[in-house]
């Protein structure tokens, strides 16, 4: 059996992570857009209207994206393959229209109850026109992941936010739609990526389902639905609460914060797209677990010098904001520091839930997902009344902790693997350390607060290395191959 190297891993994470940069500085040039189109409630309103889209996601894939992943590479022949996406593709369409319809019914009653404003059921019958669209863009996104066809996915990624961008843009500046024109333009970018995906992948999601897999997905997918609704409740259950909390105005500023959090994400989620298809690529093989242990330390010194650069340097990038827009937006700063360590949590989640796919016991998600979001909301209901946002930002990070301790502790009793516990504690401790230092860092000079902020992000780097989070031998071992080419060298 061969040994394994993460030279695979590292070439996609590369080619992923340009994509997601292409997407962001596209991102940041629609952010800062939008806001000049848009005044403060109106964003505030459709960041709460795209975190219902996000939920209704986790909804209705019903856990046969990852369940698909989980099982795909057990195949070695093509036409199986094929089955199980044709089979996740209809039943995650069926599923979602059936939904979709209901939903539509009864969305104005639905849009009253939940934010008592009537502008929320327009917003709300939008989204929901969209989902299917999403739906299919988000099947074929999962395939070319799971094919290693980095490029194409990178094309589909841009691509949607470029159509979905320009067409909100012109909806709302020609035809004066405001908000509603940004929704028109998500559903326009999901319908047009979705068909050029099923254009990509017609062999695979136009293949004969194999109804008789769908039982064995559902087994793993349907946990993950609860787990994904926990996951959803912990990032945004805030807003309702919100809503009657603070002003449309304080909402608008947590959704550039939150915003603002999610350009980390991508960065991020670089690696999320090429880890999974990589790491059950290589179940029951030679060092496999030690890769799993040893990739966690690695990954999670990356994602937290993220998280700690975007804090300490949110100020700035927030005066940027106010100067293209015109508006103030600086009230978001004090969010993004909770908001960037409950990413880091939740990234790492990501990774240790490996061993429990690996066991088929996805129950196990849904459990400290659920626990972790009972936890969240008590810390909503009891920090948000006297810290409005701030309280939300705190509440969201110490939810994400709260799963990832419970995931690791059950994890290692059902598969122990290797992770590095000394590593990476020291890790997040000193990231959490600077987060908690970047606020205080104000001089009445900007120059003096970039210099001392560049310092302390230079220090967080030496004690990375101090630590041994993080070597340049890691890296060259993990990107070189043998002589022959075909036999990567093990960790």
């Amino acid at each position: 059996m061969s040994q394994i190297s993460l030279r695979t891993l590292v070439n996609e994470v590369v080619g992923y992570g340009v994509g997601a940069a292409v997407n962001r500085v596209l991102g940041i040039i629609v952010a800062l857009i939008y806001p000049i189109l848009l005044s403060k409630d109106e964003y505030g309103r459709l960041d709460v209207i795209f975190s219902v889209t996000s939920l209704l996601a986790v909804v209705f894939f019903i856990g046969l994206d990852t369940a698909l992943a989980r099982f795909y590479y057990e195949h070695e022949n093509v036409a199986q393959r094929r089955r199980l996406v044709a089979t996740v593709f209809a039943a995650v369409m069926v599923f979602t229209l059936a939904a979709v319809v209901i939903l539509l019914a009864v969305s104005r009653p639905l849009a009253l109850w939940l934010y008592q404003d009537p502008r929320y059921v327009l917003y709300l019958r939008l989204a929901l026109v969209a989902m299917p669209c999403m739906m299919a863009n988000g099947v074929q996104m999962v395939v070319l992941r799971l094919e290693r066809r980095v490029h194409a996915f990178n094309l589909l990624m841009i691509g949607n936010l470029v159509a979905a961008s320009l067409i909100g843009i012109a909806a709302i500046l020609i035809f004066r739609l405001g908000a509603a024109g940004m929704l028109t333009g998500f559903i326009a970018g999901n319908l047009a990526t979705a068909v050029a995906g099923m254009v990509l992948n017609r062999r695979e999601t136009f293949a004969l389902p194999d109804w008789a897999r769908l039982r064995e997905l559902l087994g793993i997918g349907l946990p993950l639905v609860v787990s994904g609704s926990a996951l959803w409740l912990i990032g945004f259950v805030n807003r309702p609460i919100l809503v009657h909390w603070v002003s449309a105005d304080d909402i608008g500023l947590y959704a550039i914060a939150s915003g603002a959090v999610g350009m980390m994400a991508l960065l991020i989620g670089a690696f999320r797209n090429a880890w999974q298809p990589f790491a059950f690529s290589i179940i029951g093989r030679e060092g496999s677990e030690k890769i799993y242990g040893r990739t966690l330390t690695l990954f999670t010194a990356v994602a937290s010098t993220i998280a700690v650069a975007g804090t300490l340097f949110a100020r700035e990038a927030l005066l940027v904001i106010n100067a293209y827009t015109h508006k103030n937006w600086s009230g978001a700063s004090p969010c993004i520091g909770p908001l960037a360590m409950g990413t880091l949590f939740s990234s790492m989640y990501f990774v240790v839930q490996t061993g429990i796919y690996i066991a088929c016991r996805t129950g196990v998600i849904a459990f400290t997902m659920c626990a972790a979001a009972a936890l969240n909301l008590l810390l909503n209901l009891v920090l948000i009344p006297p810290y409005g946002i701030v309280g939300a930002a705190a509440a969201t990070g110490l939810g994400h902790l709260a799963a990832l301790l419970g995931l690791y502790a059950l994890s290692q009793r059902i598969l122990p693997i290797p992770y590095e516990r000394m590593k990476l504690t020291a890790t997040v401790l000193i990231a959490a350390a600077v987060v908690i230092l970047a606020p205080h860092v104000h001089t009445g000079s900007l120059i003096r607060d970039l210099g001392l902020k560049a310092l302390l992000l230079a220090l967080y780097g030496a004690a990375l290395l101090a630590c041994r989070s993080i070597t340049v031998r890691d890296l060259v071992k993990y990107w070189k191959t043998d002589t022959k080419g075909d036999n990567p060298a093990s960790l």
